[in-house]
């Protein structure tokens, strides 16, 4: 790598990074006043108002250079995290595509692939705030929350790096109120000390989300009311197209002012702030303002292949059009119609599995540029497209929505303003008393504001980001009477994550803007080559649970329907993930939200990959297995696939998972291998074999946290005296690179000096196999999930003990009194907070010595224990208290993730 070129990081040099990401572009003025405010103050402003076209998604690079311009000691610490929360599930994967993209160049820079030195430079400065040891991931880390779906994920492992969290406004929210909805219950204080600390929530399109804004401007003073820890606490952030007349005085705002565009940095900006956007109001007959409106989709069609033949005769390479509707069946019924007109379509729903959304988004990254060849005609999309897709279309034809909503998808034409005599064409009903009270997804109220504020841009005749500048799209109304904030009793209450409740807190009051039951919604997973055995396949299922970018997401209805269609089809079966756990269902059940069907791939229930109510895709969308699975192999498929590895089905069937993956290995293949419990004969004269088996890449850690507390991915055990000192030391390196207040860095690095103290439990060596001329173990060298099932089995602790809550008696027995370093040990993997499912009794064996016995009664059976976590949560902060368990949890995770 040779970086002769960057020998220091200036705010001057923030031009040239942001060419080096941007294809050349130089940022607008708005974006350099930015990062100097953020330089020069450590925090973001209060509001960023920028028109659709002027770069708002350059927060990301804005982002990583103020934190590379902090390591270099060129700027005020900042908030190593960003989260972008937007009310779109396809935005959110977006956001998460656009920073993967940075992340995956910025990688490569550091593996000496030529790039700009500039690039190099950045990224080894971001790359030094890193402590885990994992080059692969790259100098910045990634977190993704969003609904309906399995998998969510938060950079929990290394708090020290810098990171990007693409959010949808439930994900965030519930984590800032240690809710973490679709996560576990003992991540939840992780994941909250991860987003509400050291981290600024940039909120798109604020005005969509005030209940949550609300809340966490309130969150925010209240951690002010915390013990300082020495890092910046949680900033927020509001973004709109339009500035507010109603700031106030203390509020700081940056951004576009259209008519203050003179600068040469802002001559592209103003190009694009008054681009050539005629505007017409194309009125339709037997508007209804529901799906499947025949009328409806018919004048869509037709206004659509008018503007797709006006298209053509423009001098552009890129001549699609877009045509945006207001519900999934309208967007298919278009699609349908203008390809069987013989038209070149591609269709984006927010309702595509994450793979297929993203698989059509990077066909879609042509339309970037006027100057770009396609053969597209025409991109057919729901509220998709409205927020944070890059397309620049030639014209649109969209339905009546909120004034809002018609601005973003104004936005997405004639994007860059090169292009000229552009249409916009909004259908809207031919008499406004067809609109009613309420037209899902909008309410009438806010459709008929947007007639009238239609009937003034039509005045104008153009919808160009300066005429909405000058007239401002009307606020759609607030659904409920009064925002509630959160108070310190809440966020104590919501802390005591540890308590076993009848029912979980229900926080709409804090989190939606609107207090109307959502519509249930969940999922449908599709399974290629699942055994022909039911049973079997259930336990295949369980094993390799759904991964959130499979998830076909529906409403509940419509996932009701799909188990029904199953049911009574040649194959009935399907597989019901709930709650983390897998159920084989032979007939109709009862379903809950987060409810995730898996299902045989051969079923018809989708259109384009959609789950709708009358599906015409052939077949349903290839099912995909988790990416750290190298192979599955199944005895009885049900389908055309045959193994490869038929012998080792009879092989493995009285061989355990070690010697089953012993065996594999020997064959010259690598990973480990995991094996069914059920079991096949195939003849009827106890000819057994396993029913199948997958193989797991042998570099990739258990996803499952319990499995990692005991096992490790190294080839010899690990001791617990090396374990504990390389967890203290990389603790003292984590509190180092963060900056945690000195007086407060002990109380963690003896915290996970003496984390594991618990393990020592004659019991729990037992567990790890441990032979007597060994020390004690801190980790045993297999990881497999069944594996660590067997050997509890084995070992004679009692259900459900925990060695950290050991390890607090250990601890305090040895004289350690800090009641902060006894609480980061109890709660250093989630429990604890505020009980264990052990009084003093059932935790420690009658052959311990009295003053341990004694110890343990006076903590968990007497209820010391759970008035230290209430002083604990008190005098230092429910927020701060969880960001000191959090760095401990990392250090032990790192430590673990290197073999050690």
């Amino acid at each position: 790598m040779n970086n002769t070129e960057m020998k220091t990081l200036e705010v001057s040099d923030f031009g040239r990074f942001f060419a080096a990401l941007n294809d050349g572009f130089k940022p607008f003025s708005w974006q350099s006043e930015l990062l100097h405010s953020i330089v020069e103050t450590g925090r973001w402003p209060d509001r960023i108002v920028a028109p659709t076209g002027a770069g708002k998604s350059s927060v990301v690079d804005v982002h990583l250079f103020a934190n590379a311009l902090a390591a270099a000691g060129a700027a005020s610490r900042v908030p190593r995290r960003l989260s972008v929360v937007v009310n779109r599930r396809a935005l959110v994967d977006n956001q998460v595509q656009r920073a993967e993209a940075i992340q995956e160049r910025m990688r490569g820079a550091l593996n000496g692939e030529a790039d700009d030195p500039i690039i190099v430079a950045v990224a080894e400065l971001l790359e030094s705030f890193r402590t885990a040891k994992e080059p692969e991931l790259g100098p910045f880390l990634m977190g993704h929350l969003r609904g309906e779906l399995p998998g969510r994920f938060l950079p929990v492992d290394d708090p020290s790096a810098c990171a990007i969290i693409a959010a949808t406004p439930d994900m965030f929210g519930s984590r800032l109120l240690f809710r973490g909805y679709g996560g576990s219950l003992r991540a939840r204080p992780r994941d909250t000390a991860i987003v509400a600390m050291d981290n600024v929530l940039v909120l798109d399109e604020a005005h969509l989300n005030r209940q949550l804004l609300a809340t966490a401007r309130r969150i925010a003073e209240l951690q002010g009311l915390e013990r300082s820890i020495g890092i910046p606490l949680l900033q927020v952030v509001e973004t709109t197209a339009t500035s507010a007349r109603d700031a106030a005085e203390d509020f700081r705002e940056i951004g576009v002012d259209p008519g203050r565009l003179g600068a040469d940095a802002d001559v592209e900006l103003a190009r694009r702030i008054h681009s050539d956007k005629g505007l017409t109001l194309s009125p339709v007959e037997y508007w209804t303002g529901k799906p499947r409106n025949a009328k409806v989709i018919a004048h869509l069609v037709e206004e659509s292949q008018r503007l797709i033949e006006a298209a053509r005769q423009q001098d552009h390479p890129n001549r699609a059009i877009g045509c945006i509707v207001n519900h999934v069946e309208t967007a298919l019924g278009v699609s349908k119609a203008l390809e069987k007109a013989g038209y070149s379509v591609e269709t984006l729903v927010g309702r595509m599995r994450p793979l297929d959304s993203a698989e059509i988004q990077e066909k879609l990254a042509v339309l970037q540029d006027p100057g770009n060849p396609t053969e597209i005609d025409v991109v057919v999309s729901t509220q998709t497209l409205e927020v944070g897709v890059d397309v620049d279309f030639a014209g649109l034809v969209t339905e009546l929505a909120s004034a809002s909503a018609l601005a973003q998808r104004f936005g997405r034409v004639n994007r860059r303003g090169e292009r000229k005599g552009v249409e916009v064409n909004v259908v809207v009903p031919a008499v406004s008393s067809a609109i009613k009270p309420q037209h899902p997804p909008y309410a009438g109220d806010d459709l008929l504001a947007a007639l009238e504020w239609l009937g003034e841009l039509r005045e104008i005749g153009a919808v160009s980001p300066a005429n909405l500048d000058a007239h401002v799209p009307p606020v759609e109304r607030p659904r409920r009477l009064l925002f509630q904030r959160p108070e310190l009793m809440d966020i104590e209450g919501w802390a005591r994550t540890g308590d076993i409740l009848f029912e979980d807190d229900e926080l709409d009051l804090w989190l939606k803007d609107d207090l109307e039951p959502d519509t249930a919604q969940g999922g449908v997973v599709f399974k290629d080559g699942l055994p022909l055995d039911d049973v079997a396949a259930a336990e295949l299922v369980g094993s390799l649970k759904p991964e959130a970018r499979e998830v076909c997401p529906a409403n509940l209805k419509l996932v009701r329907e799909v188990m029904e269609t199953v049911l009574e089809s040649h194959r009935p079966r399907c597989f019901l993930f709930r709650d983390g756990e897998v159920e084989l269902i032979t007939e109709p059940v009862p379903l809950k939200p987060g409810d995730v069907l898996v299902i045989d791939p051969d079923h018809r229930v989708t259109t384009k990959g959609v789950i709708v109510e009358a599906p015409t895709d052939a077949k349903s969308p290839t099912g995909v297995w988790p990416e750290r699975i190298l192979t599955v192999e199944v005895l009885e498929p049900a389908g055309p696939e045959v193994s490869d590895h038929a012998e080792l089905f009879s092989t493995f069937r009285e061989m355990t998972p070690e010697e089953a993956t012993e065996e594999w290995n020997s064959r010259g293949h690598t990973g480990s291998v995991s094996l069914s419990t059920s079991i096949v004969d195939l003849d009827g004269r106890g000819n057994e074999c396993v029913s199948w088996f997958y193989v797991e890449d042998p570099d990739t850690a258990n996803t499952d946290s319990d499995v990692g507390q005991i096992w490790t991915r190294s080839k010899a055990s690990v001791t617990l005296a090396d374990h504990q000192q390389d967890v203290a030391d990389r603790a003292r390196e984590l509190n180092r690179k963060i900056g945690v207040d000195t007086a407060l860095q002990r109380a963690v690095v003896d915290a996970a000096h003496h984390h594991d103290d618990g393990k020592s439990d004659a019991r729990f060596q037992m567990m790890l196999g441990r032979c007597d001329e060994q020390p004690a173990l801190a980790k045993s060298r297999f990881r497999s999930k069944q594996q660590a099932k067997r050997a509890a089995e084995r070992s004679g602790l009692p259900k459900g003990w925990r060695h950290e809550q050991m390890s607090v008696v250990l601890a305090a027995a040895s004289g350690i009194d800090d009641e902060l370093t006894l609480r980061i040990i109890g709660c250093s993997h989630g429990h604890g907070r505020s009980g264990f499912p052990h009084t003093g009794d059932g935790l420690v064996p009658d052959d311990y010595p009295p003053e341990m016995v004694a110890t343990a009664e006076r903590l968990f059976t007497l209820g010391v224990w759970d008035s230290l976590i209430e002083r604990t949560t008190r005098n230092i902060g429910a927020y701060a208290v969880s960001y000191f368990e959090a760095i401990e949890r990392a250090a032990d995770a790192q430590i673990s993730s290197e073999g050690r």
